[in-house]
C-alpha cells in the first residue's frame, strides 16, 4: 500500500506459471454501523465492491519474488507498481517493474526502471520508501532504484528465509532478517533528504542472536 493517502482500492497479486493475477477490492470508508457490528462487519456487508479477478500475462517465467513498490500518491506516479524478481534464460537474476493501468488492469512495463546487476543468489525484495527496493542475496544487501546508483554491503553468508519491519510506520529504518542457520539479524537503514528526495544513504547489519529457522516473522511491538 502506498505511503500517506490510501488508495481507493487495495491490490493483491499472485504469480503462477508466468501469470500475474491482480484482484481489486474497493476500500469503503472506515465506519461503525452503530449496531455493535464494528468495522469488520461493515466491510463484509460491502462484498459487492469486490471486482472480478483479471488475469494478465507477464513475460517472466521463473519468478522468485514479487513486491508492490512503496510510492506516494500525488508525489510519485499515481498508478500502483510492482517489481518482479526473476531468473532469465541466461541464469541471471533481474528485476522488472510493471504498473497496473486504470483501463482493465493492463500491465505496463516500466522501461526506464533498471535493476543494474544483481547477485546470482538474490532471492528476496523488500520495498523501501520512494519506490526503491532492498535486494537480499545470500552474501549481500543492495538498495536499488530507478534513478540512483545501487548501494550495497556484505552480510553473513546464509540464505534469508524471512524478513519483517520493526518500524513500518513510514520510517522503514529497522528490518529483521532470519536465515537458514537460525540466526536473527537487524538491518538498520540510514536515510538522507526529505520528501521525494529521501533515500538510503547507508546500511548496517548487526547479529542479534539465534532462533529456530523461521519461515515467517511478525513483530509484536509491546504486545505478547
Amino acid at each position: 500500500e502506498p505511503e500517506g493517502e490510501k488508495w481507493p482500492y487495495a491490490a493483491h497479486s499472485r504469480v503462477t506459471g508466468g501469470l500475474v493475477i491482480p484482484a481489486y477490492l474497493q476500500a469503503p470508508a472506515a465506519q461503525d454501523s452503530g449496531k455493535g457490528k464494528g468495522k469488520a462487519a461493515v466491510y463484509a456487508e460491502r462484498s459487492s465492491d469486490i471486482y472480478p479477478v483479471l488475469t494478465r500475462y507477464i513475460r517472466e517465467l521463473k519468478v522468485l519474488d514479487m513486491q508492490f513498490l512503496r510510492t506516494r500518491r500525488g508525489v510519485d506516479d499515481e498508478l500502483p507498481a510492482f517489481a518482479v524478481l526473476y531468473e532469465d534464460a541466461s541464469m541471471q537474476r533481474q528485476v522488472r517493474v510493471y504498473r497496473i493501468g486504470e483501463h482493465q488492469g493492463e500491465l505496463q512495463p516500466v522501461s526506464a526502471w533498471t535493476s543494474h546487476s544483481l547477485d546470482a543468489t538474490t532471492s528476496k525484495l523488500v520495498p523501501l520508501p520512494g519506490g526503491a527496493l532492498l535486494a537480499i542475496s545470500d552474501e549481500s544487501l543492495a538498495v536499488i532504484s530507478q534513478n540512483r546508483s545501487p548501494l550495497g554491503m556484505s552480510k553473513r553468508a546464509a540464505s534469508v528465509t524471512a524478513w519483517e519491519w520493526i518500524d513500518d510506520g513510514g520510517t522503514c529504518e529497522r528490518l529483521l532478517l532470519a536465515d537458514e542457520d537460525g540466526v536473527l539479524s537487524l538491518v538498520v537503514l540510514r536515510y538522507t533528504g526529505s520528501g521525494a528526495e529521501r533515500h538510503v544513504e547507508d546500511v548496517f547489519v548487526e547479529r542479534l542472536g539465534d532462533i529456530p529457522v523461521a519461515t515467517s516473522l511478525s513483530y509484536l511491538a509491546e504486545g505478547c
